[in-house]
């Protein structure tokens, strides 16, 4: 709403009006006291549909007789008349036709030498083109929205289950925050007839719907690698892994996509032997016994394109009671925030699971989370988080 002085008219006014009003695209109305029209120019028949004639001594509302009513710009506009004051408003009207038309609508009081006023001014811009293109991007956006969210639903329904989870593993924590809706980030875990518990937290390029997409082929080819092929061993598992994101990313003419690729933690816990085998693709795997932290670094390497190849590496731990092992993406660490808005970085995040790791990982987790959030205070996050802590 713009407030303006009230208008005060000279002799010269309506030949003024009439000069300026006929060289406008803007519709423009004078109308009585009584609301009654008793001058239009020709935008207004242009836009409307009503000539002079059809219009003169009608009230707007009897042309204009599908619009909406609004108690609260009515009430508004008689606020603004009584204070002489210039009221703007945005309306929807249907013209002769029935056409739905709308109008970016300003209404001046013109008042006399004695300041009482004597008749209003509206001046209309037609702004249905805006209006309607308005109307097509929200409908766009919800039609994507809901295209998202039955996304998430075929993400959540892929990842592994609470229940399986809590049957293959006992005192364990899974920390997923994804950066919007979906995630290009996901978790994966299988236990195998032998009992070896193989678990992995996947980074896969980008984030949101491309990330996503990247995260059900990642997803597709573990279960193929792991659950149909019976392979289990952490090197062959990131080697197959990369010549099948390698495959699907080569076009016809053997190019291959450099961008497409993911970062991968991947443990093979054999619980007969208690012994942990972990390889990374460029990742590290952080260990943790008797109040001492270890971080064990995987290859630097990503799962996909890489100018020098080679084969993954495999490490070997010999577990004892009440070993802690930590898998996670590194959308925790590169979160901005605190008071400098500076990334959280390695050190830090080493210290806080240091400070908790007496702690039961569920409160593990309940810890970092609420971390997370408040050092990420007002700023926006930055990537997709995917965080596993196991205890022996």
């Amino acid at each position: 709403m713009k407030s303006k002085q009230p208008y005060t008219h000279s002799e010269n006014d309506p030949e003024l009006l009439s000069l300026v009003a006929s060289h406008t695209s803007a519709l423009v109305m004078i109308t009585d006291l009584k609301d009654r029209i008793i001058w239009v120019n020709e935008s207004f028949t242009k836009i409307t549909g009503f000539n002079a004639e059809e219009v003169h001594l009608k009230k707007p509302r009897e042309l204009f007789r599908n619009r909406e009513r609004n108690p609260e710009l009515d009430k508004q506009l008689s606020e603004q008349i009584n204070r002489k004051k210039p009221f703007s408003f945005e309306i929807q009207n249907l013209d002769k036709a029935g056409n739905p038309f709308w109008l970016y609508v300003t209404v001046t009081p013109i008042v006399n030498e004695y300041d009482r006023i004597e008749k209003f001014v509206t001046v209309g811009n037609d702004i249905t083109k805006r209006k309607n293109t308005e109307a097509l991007i929200k409908r766009k956006n919800r039609q994507i929205d809901d295209s998202i969210r039955y996304a998430k639903r075929i993400q959540d329904a892929v990842l592994v289950s609470d229940q399986y989870l809590d049957r293959v593993m006992q005192d364990y924590f899974i920390l997923f925050l994804p950066r919007d809706v979906i995630s290009g980030d996901f978790y994966w875990a299988y236990q195998t007839p032998d009992e070896k518990l193989i678990v992995s937290a996947v980074d896969c390029t980008g984030h949101g719907v491309p990330g996503a997409f990247m995260s059900m082929i990642g997803h597709m080819l573990m279960n193929e690698i792991i659950i149909e092929k019976k392979e289990y061993r952490v090197d062959k598992i990131l080697e197959k892994l990369r010549d099948g994101i390698l495959n699907a990313f080569t076009g016809e003419s053997g190019d291959v996509n450099r961008m497409d690729g993911m970062d991968v933690s991947l443990c093979v816990w054999d619980k007969k032997n208690n012994k942990l085998e972990y390889g990374g693709a460029n990742t590290s795997l952080y260990f943790l016994r008797a109040g001492e932290l270890e971080e064990i670094k995987g290859d630097r390497q990503p799962v996909g394109y890489y100018p020098h190849y080679k084969p993954f590496s495999t490490h070997s731990i010999d577990l004892e009671p009440s070993d802690v092992f930590y898998l996670f993406s590194d959308g925790f660490m590169d979160q901005f925030g605190g008071k400098e808005g500076k990334r959280l970085k390695h050190k830090a995040f080493k210290d806080h699971l240091l400070a908790l790791n007496k702690l039961p990982m569920a409160d593990q987790k309940v810890k970092l989370g609420a971390l997370f959030q408040d050092w990420k205070g007002e700023f926006d996050q930055v990537d997709d988080v995917c965080l596993i802590g196991v205890r022996v």
